[in-house]
């Protein structure tokens, strides 16, 4: 850190300290331009404690970022092979060809959320590991006041009534020690991550209690919401939209200062003159440039035209936003929020609907391509015929969970993941999920595919879809890949295969198996399936024999992956068995012999 760098530092903290000795009363004009004044301050505050070298140091030991920076790397080429320059349909604010930082944050998005930092609801207690309950707030001690802990939660034992401590620490260096925490904890510290990256990234807060971060990118040529408490990417509607919540002032806080950046996490911004008349708007721009004017006077020449050059582009982007049914209509499929126990969420009134059976009418930004992740199946699936080695990508896709529910996870071959696009992210509010060769693959016959439901949400299921692909002629001509319900510049070489409507699945995981039309003589329709475990010695010598395995796969049997029994289970392996639907005399009579005889 250079001297003037330091200097503006020093000035921040006393602009700070110079606030927080102001006592207005309460419920008065000053009163609230000074709550106000203090969540920005805290922002910025929050933002300034990354910038220290030795700390970025330490994330970056932590973090995986020579295999993440790979990964991303070969995601960034798999686009810009399969895209051919081409840009991406425009929507959720702005348009453009993912590039290298973009991946590289979805990556460290994952790798932060599924295992590096841990949410908490109620810490279990010290003494035993039993559950707890919250008693209230206890002063925090020396220790925990160092480590910025300006409050602390208590919990007693269900079990054994031992007091457990939770401090609720703002310094980024203890939270790279305890790794756990609720929004301002996971916000703090990855946005910790992203700078010891190297990318532009800013601490995000609002006047709902929710904080977050954003990080500049190259690619898209502006600043892109990242929130890591949702695993969610790009979806600054997310909040009004989703969870509900009714903004009125969103500041990003960074090394450059503070930003009014309220009107890109609002559905309906020409509403926002009549939301924000607590405090004036003069004096909130005022505020704005007084806390960020040191900083960057502190700037080189040149950082400093660039940073006004990104603010004058934000500033068009932003007031290019306007109200809109489709824009409110997607928002409105966006989910609840899903971090945090279900009564916590309902106390706070950001569940929002659990159904999310809304429909917008404009097309999202669609997912990147990526690895199908089916090229490392067992052979019984390349022995059925099944297609692999490709990319996917689909209208959309649900990063959430354990372990995530993207467009790839429909192509895995296991039953236990599923792909979900809440709302349906194509145009009229369709879904919509693509596969492609990749140059160098043949072309291939498609003779069936299968379509199985998850182990959730029945309203969920698919019920009418159709099937489409390009025949290798068109493909080669247009040597591109699109679709006319996936893509605004699709190619005119898709051809229908199938299509089906009011398809209705009976339970949970039941496998659906379906034909082209050449075909459908030769396979039988669908009803009840029944199971064939690989793992059975009287099934392996079935499975070896080619003839007799084209006589199951005929008679409509398919391999899945699913949770092996007993041992292997607990251990989180897999096992693949045979599924078909019983619908025919002969394929119960195989299901009889194979059963009753061992050969």
């Amino acid at each position: 850190m250079d001297a003037d760098e330091a200097l503006a530092r020093a000035l921040q903290e006393e602009e700070v300290a110079a606030a927080r000795q102001q006592q207005p009363q309460p419920g008065t004009p000053d009163a609230v331009k000074a709550a106000l004044l203090s969540l920005i301050q805290n922002s910025l505050a929050q933002a300034l404690s990354v910038e220290d070298a030795e700390l970025q140091a330490r994330a970056r030991a932590l973090a995986p970022l020579e295999q993440l920076r790979h990964e991303a790397r070969e995601a960034a080429d798999l686009n810009a092979l399969l895209l051919l320059g081409e840009q991406q349909a425009a929507g959720g604010g702005g348009s453009g060809v993912l590039g290298l930082q973009d991946f590289l944050v979805q990556g460290l998005l994952r790798w932060f959320k599924r295992g590096f930092f841990s949410w908490v609801d109620q810490p279990a207690c010290e003494l035993c590991g039993c559950p707890t309950s919250g008693i209230g707030m206890v002063q925090p001690t020396a220790a925990e006041a160092r480590d910025g802990a300006g409050r602390v939660e208590a919990y007693r034992c269900n079990v054994c009534q031992q007091v457990t401590r939770f401090p609720r620490y703002a310094r980024p260096a203890k939270l790279l020690d305890t790794r756990r925490g609720r929004c301002g904890e996971l916000a703090h510290t990855f946005l910790l991550v992203l700078r010891a990256a190297g990318l532009d990234a800013r601490h995000i807060t609002d006047n709902a209690d929710h904080v977050w971060c954003e990080y500049y990118s190259a690619a898209l040529g502006r600043w892109v919401h990242v929130d890591a408490c949702e695993e969610a990417w790009d979806t600054p509607l997310l909040y009004e939209g989703g969870w509900g919540k009714r903004l009125a002032h969103v500041f990003g806080s960074s090394r450059h200062g503070v930003t009014d950046v309220t009107r890109r996490y609002v559905v309906q911004p020409q509403s926002l003159p009549s939301r924000r008349v607590q405090v004036p708007e003069a004096w909130l721009a005022a505020t704005l440039a007084r806390l960020s004017n040191p900083l960057r006077a502190a700037l080189d020449t040149s950082t400093r035209r660039e940073v006004a050059m990104r603010d004058a582009a934000e500033a068009l982007q932003l007031m290019s936003l306007e109200d809109g049914g489709s824009t409110a209509a997607a928002a409105a499929s966006l989910p609840g929020r899903q971090s945090g126990a279900e009564a916590w969420r309902s106390a706070r009134g950001e569940a929002g609907s659990q159904a999310s059976t809304a429909q917008p009418s404009r097309a999202r930004l669609p997912t990147p391509y990526q690895r199908a992740g089916d090229a490392a199946l067992p052979q019984l699936f390349t022995s059925a015929g099944r297609i692999t080695g490709g990319a996917c990508r689909a209208s959309g896709e649900h990063r959430g969970g354990q372990p995530g529910q993207q467009a790839c996870r429909a192509f895995d071959g296991s039953s236990s993941s599923k792909w979900l696009d809440f709302g349906g992210g194509g145009a009229g509010g369709t879904a919509w999920l693509e596969y492609r060769l990749l140059p160098g693959q043949e072309a291939l016959v498609l003779s069936h595919y299968d379509v199985m439901a998850a182990d959730d949400c029945p309203e969920r299921d698919p019920a009418d879809w159709i099937l489409e692909c390009v025949p290798a002629a068109a493909a080669s001509s247009a040597g591109q890949s699109g679709s006319s319900s996936s893509s605004s510049s699709c190619s005119a070489g898709w051809v229908v295969l199938d299509q089906q409507r009011g398809q209705v699945f009976s339970r949970r995981q039941q496998l659906r198996s379906f034909v082209v039309a050449e075909a459908a003589r030769q396979y039988p329709s669908n009803a009840k399936f029944w199971q064939l475990g690989t793992s059975s010695s009287k099934i392996q010598p079935v499975l070896s024999h080619p003839a007799l395995l084209g006589l199951l796969l005929q008679l409509g049997f398919r391999p899945v992956l699913g949770a092996a029994p007993g041992a292997a289970a607990a251990a989180g392996g897999q096992s693949v068995r045979l599924v078909a639907d019983e619908c025919s005399r002969e394929n119960a009579e195989a299901v009889r012999l194979l059963s009753s005889a061992g050969t």
